[in-house]
């Protein structure tokens, strides 16, 4: 049995407990082809991305089987899950005949249904490799170009990106070096760079290439896939004998074949997504993509706005057909000042943007004729806010820090947040430290915890600071201790053993002591490091780190990370009574050094505890809303010079100019998470123009000092009009 129209929207809103708009409707029930829904914040549109998946199951009569549906992150994927479940399972108690599995839909992240699809069709090239983690690939990159550490070896390459070399050490210039690789080659096959044409160049492009070739047979050799590459293979699946089963089906109920794709965010694509995407939908035509060029995040990640902006001409070109554009510009998260607040911002970076270049570049990278946010929330701000927009001032970190801490306290004095949860600080970097000394985020974490109040900031880059990780680690050290090899970690190795001998209860030192002697005894043998690694989370403090919920995400990263490493250089070797120098090289000069280097986040919870008070990053915040968000660090936005570098080899354009807009775009997208109230901190050095960086002053509406009072001015003038003068 099959619904109407009618009945499932009569159905789904009763089961929602909100009534949907004239485009959202049409966005659900499109199916002529291929789709571009722009929608902006607040607008509902993960419902649509659901309730649009429900539809063509429930009113359609599609199978489940059918839909292949991509989400930009695995929490994105979780939400979809959760709500689609939720709703099917409610449709289906009130229609006893409707029969459907909810999980048969091909949903997730693009890397995870390409994993699982080239698993289930058994794609023989994919059944060679297994997938490279991340830190794993720190580690091959690490221990793999260390030629890269002599002079003058592929200069003209890394002289394009002028790295910086006073004062720093050859180990420093050398992980500069690898970051570079890193984006490289990602940026090769993520942008469809037919690499096999331009191999034989001299110069930088030259040498570019034959560094990126290293990186493939490498992983050939190592049969490793890294997530770029896990896609650029799905693409060649999918134009195999193996991919055409899959898009076309065999007939049955289980392989019915792709008929519908749909992807969400899609302004965060890049070209072999694209590629990928276009091919899944060659057959029906049915592709699907929803995002809002204002929200495009990602270029750093390789993501192309232009995707989005290009998607009707590429329509035409690849389907010979027309896609339909629905907007969706209802706002029903925030206050009616946030949303006019929203608007004027992008408004008068729009209208007075004083670089040419800038400008016509904003025209390329936009989405034509877009409608403005409308407010449709009916959200109206605590009267003890007073004002939904308001800005924060002090001369120096810590007075802001303080300041802000009397704000969220008073807050929940007054019952305006029950939660310390129900605020956010969304700064550009959440960093506590840097070599120029303590940033925004840590003051803020000293002030507040000061105060009693918990921070969570699981981006602070700060994992081998965290206590429970600094015990084992110390613990680690204490057992397999090397005075040589030590050195090169330098004082984070003194940091954990201290926190080590400052920490551990006398049971674990007694532990820590027993496998020192057990292991001065053996003549010949091994340990296993992840065995050794659990065998201390017995005892105190490690025991109950493991007990409490951030702390053991946080252990548990760490147990990953040995695991990985355990992997490549196997078994830990035992000789008369001492570990072998060429493994404790390894632990020390590559794993423990990398750990320390790289700067590694803490584990993330889905949700934020509620007695904590979160630091995000802006790119944290994408997709989630909060009462009260609070935005600083106004100027520390920075341009992505090595990025800009990188894109300008390969000839994208407009590479300066991406620099300002992302810039604005990340504070749009930071603003427009608020309902009820947004907080902006300023110090009086932020309102100093700089001509060479415009991107500096990006969270300034039209780079001007005085915006606050003159929003506020139009404002209220705007309301009193829509009041009838009252």
């Amino acid at each position: 049995m099959l619904l109407s129209s009618e009945k499932f929207f009569e159905l789904v809103e009763e089961i929602g407990g909100k009534s949907l708009n004239d485009e959202q409707r049409e966005a659900i029930t499109y199916t002529g082809g291929p789709l571009k829904v722009v929608a902006g914040p607040g607008s509902g549109k993960t419902e649509v991305i659901v309730l649009r998946a429900l539809y063509l199951i429930a009113v359609k009569g599609v199978n489940p089987r059918s839909i292949f549906l991509v989400t930009f992150t695995k929490k994105a994927s979780e939400e979809f899950f959760s709500r689609f479940v939720s709703y099917a399972g409610a449709l289906k108690e009130k229609v006893k005949e409707l029969s459907f599995e909810p999980y048969d839909v091909y949903a997730g992240t693009l890397h995870s249904l390409a994993l699982r699809v080239m698993e289930e069709f058994q794609f023989s090239r994919f059944e060679r490799y297994r997938l490279l983690e991340d830190f794993e690939r720190d580690i091959l990159l690490f221990k793999e170009f260390q030629d890269l550490k002599e002079e003058g070896k592929y200069s003209q390459f890394f002289d394009f990106f002028q790295l910086e070399r006073e004062g720093i050490t050859q180990e420093e210039l050398y992980l500069q070096k690898l970051d570079i690789l890193s984006r490289l080659f990602e940026f090769i096959p993520q942008n469809l760079v037919d690499w096999r044409k331009l191999r034989g160049r001299k110069g930088i492009l030259g040498e570019a290439l034959e560094l990126y070739v290293r990186y493939r047979k490498l992983l050939k050799n190592e049969r490793r896939l890294d997530y770029v590459h896990a896609e650029e293979l799905f693409l060649k699946f999918l134009k195999s004998e193996e991919g055409e089963k899959f898009l076309k089906g065999d007939g049955s109920e289980f392989f019915p074949g792709i008929a519908w794709v749909m992807v969400d965010e899609y302004q965060d694509t890049n070209p072999l997504d694209e590629e990928i995407y276009f091919t899944l939908a060659k057959k029906s035509k049915n592709l699907t993509v929803v995002g809002d060029d204002n929200q495009a995040l990602y270029r750093f990640r390789g993501a192309v706005v232009d995707c989005f902006i290009d998607f009707e001409k590429k329509c035409k070109e690849r389907f010979k057909a027309d896609a339909k554009v629905v907007s969706l510009s209802k706002n029903y998260r925030s206050d009616r000042q946030i949303v006019a607040f929203i608007n004027y911002f992008m408004i008068k970076h729009l209208k007075s943007e004083k670089d040419e270049k800038v400008k016509k570049a904003w025209g390329k990278l936009s989405v034509k004729n877009k409608e403005r946010i409308k407010f449709a929330s009916g959200i109206k701000s605590h009267e003890f806010l007073g004002d939904s927009v308001v800005e924060l001032k002090a001369k120096s970190d810590e007075e802001l820090s303080k300041k802000c801490c009397r704000f969220v306290k008073e807050l929940k004095r007054r019952g305006v947040i029950k939660s310390y949860s129900d605020v956010v600080l969304l700064l550009p970097s959440t960093r506590e430290f840097s070599k120029e000394g303590e940033k925004l985020a840590g003051y803020i974490k000293e002030v507040f915890t000061r105060e009693g109040i918990p921070v969570y900031n699981p981006r602070s880059k700060a994992l081998v600071r965290q206590k429970e990780v600094a015990v084992a680690i110390g613990a680690l050290c204490e057992v397999f201790p090397s005075e040589k090899f030590g050195e090169i970690v330098g004082e984070t190795v003194n940091f954990w053993k201290e926190t080590f001998n400052s920490e551990a209860s006398p049971e674990l030192k007694k532990y820590v002591e027993n496998l020192r002697e057990r292991l001065k005894s053996l003549k010949e043998g091994s340990f296993n490091l992840v065995e050794v690694f659990y065998s201390l989370l017995q005892f105190e403090p490690l025991k109950s780190f493991k007990e409490e919920l951030l702390t053991s995400l946080n252990l548990a990263k760490l147990s990953r990370f040995l695991s990985l490493f355990s992997q490549r250089v196997g078994e830990i070797p035992v000789e008369d009574g001492k570990v072998k120098s060429e493994w404790l090289a390894e632990f020390y000069g590559t794993f423990l050094y990398l750990l320390s280097r790289r700067d590694k986040d803490l584990e993330e919870v889905e949700v934020v505890p509620e007695d904590m008070f979160p630091v995000m990053t802006f790119h944290q915040s994408k997709g989630l809303e909060f009462p009260i968000v609070i935005v600083g660090d106004l100027t520390e936005h920075r341009g992505d010079f090595k990025l800009g570098r990188l894109e300008r080899l390969f000839g994208r354009s407009l590479s300066w100019e991406r620099n300002t807009i992302d810039a604005v775009r990340k504070f749009y997208v930071a603003y427009s998470r608020a309902k009820y109230c947004l907080l902006i901190l300023r110090k009086p050095e932020e309102e100093t123009e700089e001509e060479a960086k415009p991107w500096k002053l990006a969270a300034f509406p039209g780079f001007e000092t005085d915006w606050h009072g003159e929003f506020s001015r139009k404002f209220k003038e705007k309301v009193r009009r829509e009041e009838g003068g009252h």
